[in-house]
């Protein structure tokens, strides 16, 4: 899986936690760990700074020199050193020339990373090094817990005031045992934007949606993809989707053709009067509007399940990011047989919008608890990921926006905020049955083609959703693999069941 997050149209009502939890998985190992291996991630969860100074990052290669008179040389006293996860990590630069050393900045590169760390830095300790001037600076590596035993490599170098850049010195760090990372779950979803029906990630919304993804990932357009770039999917997340009209208002499925469309087979073909509105249950984001359901989600590779049960009441209209939003609170309980160590309890705030037959995904705020850590997330689509229902079988529509993940601290460390680029497809294929543990229904297909920018890479993903006609429940999502299905849900207290 890529490091993607995205909100899809199974996501949309009910699965925010289930794109966090998306997200977790794309970033980190199925133990909820990151590989010191895994160059790009690992910058993104190492925090480095020069007293106060803290980097920044920029894409590139390491800046260093070419043997300029003048030019600054860095050295290490040593060139590996041990460390342990949950732990800051000192390292000292000694940099000099012939004439004396100005220094303006430190450049860091972990491996072959897309990124690298930048750090103004003035002043420094005084320092001779056989028998020239020399300034050293301590750079201070701070190590988040979750970060897996194993090694990485690091490079440094330095500019001078007056531009010149310096050589290159490599440091090994062997890393010691440390804590795992939270893997915050939530109900699977399939759209690729936080919105109605969470994107997968991902991870678009329509009604009370407790949305990662990636996920995550946020965002509109029917379709359940868990996750829409390959991204280690460490273990199935389900989305949630609140859904359900007791009586949905079924689409005209009157054909000018007398030949009538098979609707019990697995493919019918659907028919003139089979709109996608007739899986919109307005209800599914009005106040007060109660969802439960349990979710099902099976990684397609290893077998890896992980069952989510979420309870997810609209509560409030109010604002998200500048965007008048309704507010649904889901509390989700996410447990795995096969790897326990994912298991984790959250509260998700979905912010969501029906505007007729559009449903906006403004993004998600998680409370998650895992491993014995608690982080806070929050998600946003910009612009806001849209679900559609005013399609035709055979139509389509494309949008793009950007999901932002913005974290909390884990372990005493903060975690950096992320931006990932969707461009998502999402087309209404008809109507069908389907058959899940819940029961056989009549559904609404949806298919959807993403592409995710995320740290300067980008990645594809398909992903396909069916949800439940009238009711508008999330029943199934099959995106790389990876499959989710609806084992049971009720919207105020009435079962969805099917045909």
């Amino acid at each position: 899986m890529g490091m993607q997050l995205r909100f899809s149209r199974s996501w949309g009502r009910i699965g925010a936690v289930m794109a966090l939890s998306l997200l977790a998985a794309a970033c980190s190992d199925d133990d909820g760990t990151i590989s010191p291996a895994d160059a790009n991630t690992m910058t993104q969860a190492l925090e480095l700074k020069v007293g106060d100074s803290v980097a920044t990052k920029a894409v590139g290669e390491l800046p260093q020199g070419s043997n300029q008179p003048g030019e600054p040389t860095v050295a290490l006293d040593d060139d590996e050193i041990e460390a342990r996860a949950g732990s800051t990590l000192d390292v000292e630069l000694v940099f000099t020339t012939a004439t004396g050393v100005d220094l303006s900045s430190i450049f860091a590169k972990i491996g072959d990373a897309s990124q690298y760390y930048q750090i103004p830095v003035s002043g420094g300790s005084k320092r001779a090094v056989n028998g020239k001037a020399g300034v050293s600076y301590t750079v201070s590596i701070a190590i988040p817990p979750f970060i897996e035993p194993g090694t990485f490599a690091i490079r440094f170098s330095g500019r001078n005031a007056q531009g010149l850049n310096s050589n290159a010195v490599q440091l090994l760090v062997k890393l010691a045992q440390g804590g795992a990372a939270p893997t915050p779950t939530a109900a699977p979803t399939a759209t690729p934007t936080p919105s109605a029906a969470p994107t997968p990630t991902p991870v678009p919304t329509a009604t009370p949606t407790a949305a990662p993804t990636p996920t995550p990932t946020a965002t509109p357009g029917p379709t359940a993809v868990p996750t829409p770039t390959p991204a280690p999917t460490a273990t199935p997340t389900p989305l949630p989707t609140p859904t359900v009209a007791p009586t949905p208002t079924p689409a005209p499925t009157a054909t000018p053709s007398p030949t009538p469309v098979p609707t019990a087979t697995p493919t019918p073909t659907p028919g003139a009067g089979s709109k996608a509105t007739a899986c919109l249950n307005p209800t599914l984001d009005q106040i007060g509007t109660r969802v439960e359901q349990v979710i099902r989600s099976t990684d397609g590779q290893s077998g890896a399940d992980l069952t989510t049960t979420s309870d997810s009441v609209v509560m409030r209209s109010t604002t998200f990011k500048g965007n008048n939003a309704n507010e649904t609170e889901s509390t989700v309980q996410a447990r795995s047989q096969s790897n326990p160590e994912v298991n984790s309890d959250s509260t998700t705030y979905s912010y969501t919008r029906l505007d007729g037959t559009t449903l906006k995904i403004f993004g998600v705020v998680t409370e998650a608890e895992a491993q014995g850590f608690t982080i806070t997330t929050t998600i946003s689509n910009e612009p806001p990921a849209e679900e559609r229902f005013d399609l035709l079988p055979g139509q389509s529509y494309t949008q793009s926006y950007t999901t932002t993940q913005e974290n909390g601290s884990v372990g005493g460390f903060q975690i950096p905020p992320t931006e990932t680029q969707f461009t998502v497809k999402t087309t209404y294929v008809g109507q069908e049955s389907v058959t899940v543990p819940a029961g056989t229904f009549n559904a609404c297909k949806f298919t959807e083609d993403a592409t995710a920018t995320f740290d300067g890479q980008t990645s594809t993903s398909t992903a396909t959703t069916w949800m439940a006609v009238g009711s508008g429940q999330f029943l199934k999502s099959v995106s790389e693999g990876d499959t989710n299905e609806l084992i049971s849900a009720s919207i105020n207290g009435e079962p969805v069941t099917g045909n």
